[in-house]
């Protein structure tokens, strides 16, 4: 896990550095409180990291997170600094439910065939529900099969979209959205496989501003 990525929603961008400024500042001493709390847990932090987060911070991408590690004290005060606000908190619980739902599906559907939908099918809808005018995602194209195996009801009101992989004898599900159209994108992502006595094991992680958390 790149843990520099902890940090800011834009993690992953890059963006050139301004002039050095009050923020720019900010954004040195940040810097220093989070690599002290990653000490802290035997975390090493590339430079590469420092580099990519740094020139993120100076272009504004997230001032509030900024202040929260300027204004910390502590440790604790720092963990808390990296806590996903309520807004996030109550996005991923929709998502979450949604993931959920389907890998009970696809449960289901390996219990009765003996294997995985051997498959794989990109981001449908393809375009994020939010971008769209109505602010739903359309109720087409649902033409692959696995959204029927999956219970997909694309006859309702869609919020979220869909992504199947099939590989190395596992099958990812992920679903993606933002539930409430207020700029936080989530991602729950589980992987399940099968032991050679036929057991399922499952693998979560869920993701927001692009990178997973487990």
């Amino acid at each position: 896990m790149r843990w520099g990525c902890l940090l800011l929603a834009a993690c992953g961008t890059s963006a050139p550095a301004p002039a050095p400024t009050r923020q720019s500042d900010d954004c040195a001493l940040a810097w220093g409180k989070f690599a002290q709390y990653a000490e802290s847990l035997e975390i090493t932090v590339t430079k590469e990291e420092q580099t990519d987060w740094l020139a993120s911070c100076r272009s504004g991408s997230d001032p509030v997170q900024t202040a929260c590690f300027v204004d910390a004290i502590d440790l604790e005060a720092i963990q808390a600094c990296l806590e996903p606000p309520s807004r996030v908190v109550e996005q991923m619980s929709a998502t979450s439910k949604e993931l959920d739902r389907l890998v009970a599906q696809l449960e289901s559907y390996v219990r009765l065939n003996d294997a995985f939908p051997q498959t794989t099918v990109d981001w449908t809808p393809a375009q994020a529900c939010c971008e769209l005018p109505a602010r739903t995602c359309p109720l087409e194209p649902w033409d692959a099969e696995i959204w029927s195996i999956l219970g997909v009801d694309h006859t309702r009101d869609v919020r979220f979209q869909y992504r199947y992989t099939f590989v190395d004898a596992a099958a990812v599900l992920e679903v993606r959205g933002d539930v409430g159209c207020i700029g936080e994108t989530i991602t729950h992502r589980s992987q399940l496989t099968r032991e050679a006595d036929g057991r399922l094991v499952e693998t979560n992680g869920v993701s927001w501003g692009g990178t997973i958390k487990r």
